[in-house]
């Protein structure tokens, strides 16, 4: 009976068009062992460009104060010690990178309780271990954001794989997130962003894999996974923020499961009494947040606001970059917001609602809640690239099912496609030999900065604390950068004139000024001095006597 069925089947078919299916089906077999073997490659291409010349690129402001949280110091003391009027060798700048003596985790805590409560302490614990495994070196002091990196790839393989039981969808997630330019940057700098990348992927995963199935088991994972997540960064709340998001519209419209919702809402309850102790260091430690986060205000036009959520979202797919007023710059990237939004188009039509509402909520309630504030309080968080890592996985696993689906329908999909992997492996490649990128401000010039100091033999460098207190972090920064026999002179606030004209007539080097506060600027007046411009975005002078 069943060889009967097949013979009028195939009788109701013409045989041109059995053959063409064949011959499709044959194709695409050779197609997935090509695939595959292209997957292999890609990937080794995005474990490349996170390892390959590490040691040579800037490390800037952030990195340096994580350094200096994890060996347990608080900066002020440095401050105290560093900036004193006095002659400060590269050695004694960079023992600050290292453990403080006697310190431990507790100090390491007890640095961030103090003088940066909106970071929370998971990563820099975890950072205090490497330094304690390798010592203080720019390559190991990076080892753990380049672990969290390449995790992430076979993770967010797993999470597309369990949403949409797909190899090929599952693959080409892997393939974007290895060759993105935002991950490979942050991949490269010691802060807890990678390992926020990480945490959305997995808390995204678990949630999923706890709704197909909800048992305890699975609701612990995922408790687990929000609160290192909280742990790592408070802007962690945005993801947690688009699974409810989604559960509440779960609940109440698609599954009408009230089960899910409470079974959530227990999870979160457990997550906020783990993370408990850190809601009360930053509601005790709230002025010094609002103090050390008031940069985020300041006024702007839309426009502006348009430009960099243009660049923000296309982050992930390029790093063409030709100006911030050149519309080459926007025009370049308008093709992969039209894919972005051609995905999400696609997921509409051919997935179902479940599916498609989980990846929309996860990729954009976190933009959406960032926006209000933006739009009403004269903040800018939207543009902060880093702020909106929450809405990043979940945009990528949507532009690879679209790519899945245009990849064999027709030629364009294949150019599609193979325009997105050169496009990753070129700006890839750039990144990965270049000594600085867009996300190291204030730090973005120093590598520039360095080489203006290195061009005079043996100089004095000298400097303060800057106007806004910032100049120790890219003074270490520099460290790393100019020659051995490059020496600094730190003064204080306000700069005490007479050491600080001893200090002038005792050095017979060429002598340079770096990001001098006002204060120093008058004070060096006032000595009969004058800055001789070198380089204005480092703002660095040579110091000379008035004529």
């Amino acid at each position: 009976m069943l060889d009967l069925k097949n013979n009028l089947f195939s009788m109701a078919i013409p045989q041109n068009s059995l053959d063409r299916r064949k011959q499709h089906q044959i194709f695409t077999q050779r197609q997935l062992y090509w695939f595959n073997f292209l997957l292999i490659i890609l990937i080794i291409f995005g474990i490349f460009f996170r390892i390959i010349n590490i040691e040579n690129k800037v490390y800037w402001h952030d990195e340096v104060y994580t350094s200096i949280r994890a060996g347990g110091h608080l900066a002020e003391a440095i401050y105290k010690n560093a900036f004193n009027n006095r002659f400060v060798s590269i050695k004694e700048l960079q023992k600050f990178q290292d453990f403080k003596p006697e310190s431990t985790i507790l100090d390491t805590i007890k640095s961030l309780i103090q003088e940066d409560p909106q970071h929370p302490p998971f990563y820099f614990i975890l950072s205090r271990y490497t330094l304690y495994l390798f010592g203080n070196s720019l390559t190991y002091n990076r080892i753990l954001a380049i672990f969290f990196s390449l995790l992430s790839i076979p993770l967010i393989y797993l999470f597309s794989f369990n949403l949409f039981q797909s190899k090929l969808i599952a693959s080409l997630s892997a393939i974007i997130l290895s060759l993105s330019p935002f991950d490979i940057i942050f991949a490269q700098i010691n802060r807890q962003y990678s390992l926020l990348t990480l945490l959305t992927i997995l808390s995204s995963w678990m949630l999923w894999r706890t709704l197909n199935k909800p048992t305890l088991l699975n609701w612990i994972f995922y408790t687990v996974a929000c609160t290192l997540g909280l742990y790592t960064q408070p802007f962690f709340c945005l993801t947690i923020f688009s699974h409810f998001c989604f559960i509440l519209i779960d609940s109440l419209i698609l599954s009408k499961n009230k089960s899910y919702l409470i079974q959530f809402g227990l999870s979160i309850f457990v997550t906020m009494i783990l993370y408990s102790p850190w809601i009360y260091v930053l509601i005790t430690r709230f002025q010094k947040v609002l103090m050390l986060t008031n940069w985020v205000y300041f006024k702007q036009g839309f426009l502006f606001f348009v430009q960099l959520w243009l660049l923000n979202f296309t982050c992930l797919f390029t790093d063409f970059f030709v100006g911030i007023n050149n519309p080459i710059t926007y025009l370049y990237r308008l093709f992969f917001m039209a894919i972005i939004f051609l995905a999400f188009y696609t997921l509409y039509r051919q997935v179902n609602r479940k599916i498609f509402i989980f990846l929309l909520t996860l990729s954009f309630a976190p933009f959406l809640i960032l926006l209000i504030p933006d739009l009403y309080s004269g903040s800018f968080r939207t543009v902060v690239t880093r702020y909106l890592i929450p809405c990043y996985p979940g945009i990528q696993i949507a532009v690879a099912y679209y790519l899945s689906k245009i990849l064999n329908p027709s030629k364009i999909g294949k150019l599609i496609l193979i325009f997105f992997l050169t496009n990753g492996i070129v700006f890839g490649t750039l990144i990965t030999f270049a000594e600085t990128s867009w996300a190291k401000v204030p730090s973005y010039y120093n590598a520039e900065t360095a080489k203006k100091i290195n061009a005079v033999s043996s100089p004095l460098v000298i400097s303060d604390q800057g106007e806004t207190w910032t100049n120790l972090g890219e003074i270490i920064s520099l460290s790393y950068l100019v020659n051995k026999d490059t020496q600094f002179f730190l003064t204080s606030d306000p700069p005490n004139l007479e050491k600080l004209e001893n200090g002038l007539k005792a050095n017979s080097s060429p002598i340079l000024v770096f990001q001098p506060s006002q204060k120093l600027k008058s004070s060096l007046e006032n000595l009969n001095y004058r800055l001789e411009n070198i380089y204005a975005p480092g703002n660095l002078y040579r110091l000379a006597k008035k004529s």
